[in-house]
């Protein structure tokens, strides 16, 4: 039974659609509107700008770079402490950070936050002065970084 329903439903509903067209369907006139008028706008002239005020315009809106200042220019070969006495060393690299004095020889220490600086000044006689003999980073920069770095705390104090 249901097959043949919908048939009948569906021929109903086409009859509905035919007969909501005979009517007449009951419209307004649009409003009259305004009139459109276009506005002539005159074309710009654009004059040549010269590079000097490009330039200061780009320096206007864009930031100032820091400026640092250069690295010192050193020697930062650690061979430059072979053959050092001990008021040569303290011109170069300041007072040690520890030292200690045994039989014939001192142990000067250098310390920066990466690496430390073991000096070894030994003499060859009673009256001949200390000097560095060797020398031994530990830590974790290299020997040059080691030495570059301690100079540079130097210069800065």
């Amino acid at each position: 039974m249901p097959r043949r329903l919908a048939p009948l439903l569906l021929a109903l509903a086409l009859t509905a659609c035919a007969a909501d067209k005979a009517k007449p369907v009951a419209t307004t006139p649009p409003p009259e509107s305004a009139p459109v008028v276009a506005e002539v706008v005159p074309e710009a002239k654009f004059e040549p700008v010269s590079q000097a005020v490009i330039d200061a315009a780009v320096a206007a809106v864009t930031p100032d770079e820091p400026t640092t200042a250069p690295e010192p220019a050193i020697d930062d070969n650690p061979a430059l402490l072979m053959d050092l006495d001990g008021p040569g060393l303290e011109a170069l690299l300041g007072i040690p950070s520890f030292s200690r004095q045994e039989t014939g020889a001192r142990v000067w220490q250098y310390a920066d936050t990466a690496c430390i600086l073991d000096i070894y000044l030994y003499n060859d006689g009673p009256n001949t002065p200390y000097r560095v003999t060797y020398f031994e980073v530990r830590g974790d920069a290299a020997e040059r970084l080691c030495f570059r770095n301690l100079l540079l705390a130097r210069l800065a104090s």
